[in-house]
């Protein structure tokens, strides 16, 4: 069923959410990426004002972007930018990728208890190719944009199957390699069963031999 989610996600082009970050708060989740897939990012940081009773943007502040390969455990992009931008990055690997933010140097102090709304959104394979620069943009129709989106829908199918291919072949080199010790383990057990019956019956004749019993 990946390939349902998978084409769910590009039919949107884009992954929007917001949270709010409490102090030096770090919010982090996880996006699960065929290989070689291109991210842009977008966010917008702005702080709680208390005596306006809203958020607003603060340029003071300083927002700090990283995203790691957990598979890899492999640093793909440490950024630290304003308080609204952009990041891009290309996944290296199949697999899951942590992605963290927060935000820091707020009029409120840097160990205070400032509040802070982070808008941000994620934009993923050719889509994130043709939003990367405003003219390239501007010169992209809406039938190059829809021809785009197909090839990544189609060039992420045969990504996603292609990953799939590679976690059974995994799994089934793991299953192998755990039926062969069980194999092993098996027959190591046989052996020391049939040498003790051996050894076992052997002390019992030269007992019986010894009492003179046979």
């Amino acid at each position: 069923m990946r390939w349902l989610w998978a084409l769910a996600l590009i039919a949107s082009s884009a992954h929007a959410l917001y949270f709010i970050l409490e102090g030096q708060e770090q919010k982090c989740f996880i996006e699960e990426l065929p290989k070689d897939t291109t991210v842009l990012g977008k966010y917008t940081a702005s702080e709680w004002k208390n005596d306006q009773q809203k958020y607003e943007q603060n340029p003071q502040q300083i927002v700090l972007i990283s995203v790691e390969s957990m598979h890899l455990r492999h640093k793909v992009l440490n950024q630290k930018g304003s308080s609204s931008g952009k990041f891009t990055f290309t996944s290296s690997d199949f697999g899951e990728h942590l992605i963290c933010i927060n935000a820091q140097g707020g009029h409120a102090g840097w160990f205070s208890g400032s509040k802070t709304k982070v808008e941000f959104d994620l934009i993923f394979g050719e889509v994130a190719h043709a939003d990367t620069g405003s003219s390239t943009k501007n010169n992209i129709d809406d039938v190059a944009v829809r021809v785009r989106s197909l090839k990544y829908v189609v060039n992420n199918i045969l990504n996603e199957q292609k990953y799939q291919r590679d976690r059974e072949a995994e799994f089934r080199d793991f299953s192998e390699s755990i039926n062969g010790k069980v194999v092993r383990w098996t027959l190591l057990q046989i052996f020391v069963l049939l040498l003790a019956g051996f050894l076992q019956t052997r002390y019992l004749k030269q007992f019986f031999v010894a009492k003179k019993i046979i």
